[in-house]
């Protein structure tokens, strides 16, 4: 007896197997292929001279640690999708791309900071500056600004190198270049909208600051309507549509704080991510919309956090003293709320005094927490986390996936550091 003949429908599943779904992918995996073109550097920067290795050996050194956010959220993103196997590759080369992105902006924010330490050692730039200062004396700064300048730009270099060599088709690498080149543009304006915040202040001319028309600018204006979108949180269901108890112009504050935050972290950290896994992994256009949604919330969500435990957080913890960010009167969320607050007249005559000590510290955070800053900042925290939990109900996204991010979203709410 003849086999049966194959009927189409037999046929169509011989022409279109199931994709194959990638294997399992680690951060390891992007730990070896970053240590890989960190070699590769290395050995390059060899056949120049000593002092080009010793700026790569910092490099290196700046690039190990941390927590790896970013790499987890792109291969979780592409996983839970289920990324093909064809991708794998490209999966692990893009989630290295964006930790190296993610050391670039670190060293360029340290410049721009004046820090000399990243992680509680000492950065690229204190490095230079120590050896300048070992062969000159005073030659020290110019030597680490000069390394912290070429050693980020020299890190975005290879990131976005790495991003263009990834083996996937034309059209897809063009997309995710477009959305490397998107992140980049949209961070670099989010830290010059930061450094132009701190130099204004709407609070009265005692403290020091540039009003907006001394600094010849205008208070931020969203441009794009993702960030207009997103500023404040909307259909609450604890929050009414002013913040808490403070006065609605510390609401107004905290907005365009939080715009900032989501050109200058929440677009790099948490929206790329998530998107170029999603790009890799083949999802359609309703499903990036709804993850960029998500991650956009959640960003602005983590870097809220931050900011409250950079003053309010446990030092033991983070390995960071809470006293830094009122050291260097760094206008965070707390600090854009208090200025708008019947506290601010004494609360201003310790921020940005780098002499604060611990007693006069603790006198400003309980400032903070009875003007109402804390706790606004605390609600807006909660109430954008609440948003990115409701965004992964949309039914275009698999179960895998909102499993996946809620862990991700109960990280954020459990942070301590």
């Amino acid at each position: 007896m003849s086999a049966r003949p194959a009927s189409t429908t037999d046929n169509r599943h011989v022409a279109e197997p199931t994709r194959p779904h990638a294997a399992p992918i680690t951060l390891a995996d992007v730990d070896e292929r970053l240590q890989q073109g960190l070699d590769a550097s290395l050995r390059q920067a060899a056949q120049v001279d000593d002092r080009f290795v010793q700026l790569w050996q910092a490099l290196r050194s700046g690039i190990g640690g941390g927590k790896r956010v970013r790499p987890a959220l792109l291969i979780d993103t592409f996983t839970a999708l289920g990324g093909p196997e064809k991708h794998r590759e490209a999966c692990i080369e893009a989630a290295a791309a964006l930790e190296m992105l993610h050391a670039a902006f670190l060293l360029h924010d340290d410049l721009i900071d004046g820090d000399l330490l990243r992680r509680g050692r000492p950065n690229a730039i204190a490095e230079f500056s120590a050896r300048g200062n070992a062969h000159s004396a005073g030659a020290g700064s110019s030597w680490g600004l000069a390394a912290g300048t070429l050693g980020g730009d020299l890190l975005l270099s290879s990131a976005i190198r790495r991003l263009a060599g990834v083996r996937v088709e034309d059209r897809l690498r063009d997309q995710l270049l477009d959305e490397f080149d998107e992140t980049i543009h949209l961070s670099a304006a989010g830290e010059l909208a930061d450094v132009t915040q701190s130099l204004i202040s709407d609070a009265s001319p005692s403290t020091g600051r540039l009003s907006a028309a001394d600094a010849g600018v205008s208070p931020l204006e969203p441009t794009r309507s993702t960030v207009q979108q997103t500023a404040r949180p909307q259909s609450r269901s604890t929050a009414s549509a002013q913040t808490s108890s403070v006065p609605p112009l510390a609401d107004e504050a905290l907005c365009q704080i939080e715009q900032t935050l989501e050109l200058k972290t929440a677009r790099y950290s948490f929206v790329a991510p998530v998107r170029i896994g999603a790009m890799l992994a083949g999802a359609d256009a309703r499903q990036i919309s709804n993850l960029s949604d998500m991650a956009r919330h959640a960003g602005i969500a983590f870097q809220l956090t931050d900011d409250l435990i950079g003053v309010f957080g446990d030092a033991d913890i983070t390995g960071k003293s809470t006293k830094v960010d009122l050291q260097r009167g760094t206008r965070t969320a707390l600090i854009a709320v208090a200025q708008h607050t019947a506290v601010w007249a004494e609360l201003e005559t310790m921020i940005g005094d780098p002499t604060l000590d611990d007693a006069r510290a603790a006198r400003a955070r309980d400032l903070l927490n009875a003007c109402g800053a804390r706790a606004a900042v605390e609600l807006r925290a909660r109430d954008h986390l609440r948003l990115s939990r409701s965004l992964l109900e949309d039914e275009s996204l698999p179960p895998r996936l909102r499993d996946c991010m809620q862990a991700h979203l109960d990280a954020i709410a459990g942070r301590q550091r």
